[in-house]
Formats: C-alpha cells, structure tokens, sequence
C-alpha cells in the first residue's frame, strides 16, 4: 500500500514570524492592560482621599449645626492619623445680616499631593 506523502502548502502550521508577531501584538495589549490598571488604582486612591474629606466636613457640618449661634468661631482640628486637617473660618453677617457663614476646608496631607475639600455653610441667628 502506498501512503499519500503531499502535504498541502496551507497545512503546515505557522511560520516562525507569524507566532513572534503574535506575540508582539498580545505584548502590546498587556503592557496597555497594565498601565489602565495602574490608572484605575491611582483613581480609586484620589476617590478615597476625596470621600473621606468629605465625611470630614460632614462630620464637621454637623458639630456646627449642633452649637449655639454665639459660640461658632475660626477653629482648626487634625484627625488622629494626621493625614487630615479640618480648619473652620466664620465670617459674621455675611451674607445677610444675622447670618454666619462658616467655611470649612479639609486638607488631606496623604501620599505628598494635597487635596481639598471646601464647604461653605449658612447659619441664621434665629433659626434651630
């Protein structure tokens, strides 16, 4: 019996340029895969600085809310971990007479680039 030794030009597999273009093109898509996930890291990192600030001024918001018109005044605070700075500045009758306007600021001093986070908040003399 006699074996049919022809092998068609198309079935002999890949050329060695075709796998290593391959393999430079899925190199191409890691590499851009690894630097979007660097990119999200760093911004779920900034959103984390930011909310936090904002729970700190929320908290602060609401320490105002809770005092007596006559006692507000400038104050400053810093969280126990350090990385977060709260300061207070009221501004009386403004912007209408008998009000207070209290803007505080929450500085985030984490990872050498500062973030802030500002709230500028209105409190009437006669109103609780």
């Amino acid at each position: 019996m006699k074996q049919n030794s022809h092998v068609a030009l198309n079935d002999r597999g890949f050329t060695l340029i075709e796998v290593l273009v391959a393999m430079v093109i899925l190199s191409i898509g890691i590499i851009a895969l690894t630097s979007m996930q660097t990119a999200g890291i760093k911004g779920n990192a900034t959103a984390n600085i930011l909310t936090t600030g904002g729970t700190w001024a929320a908290d602060s918001v609401e320490r105002i809310f809770a005092m007596d018109y006559n006692d507000l005044q400038n104050a400053t605070s810093t969280s126990v971990d350090g990385h977060y700075s709260t300061n207070w500045q009221v501004t009386n009758d403004v912007p209408l007479p008998n009000t207070k306007t209290v803007a505080i600021t929450v500085t985030s001093s984490d990872g050498g680039a500062q973030r802030r986070v500002v709230v500028n908040y209105i409190i009437a003399k006669y109103v609780k």
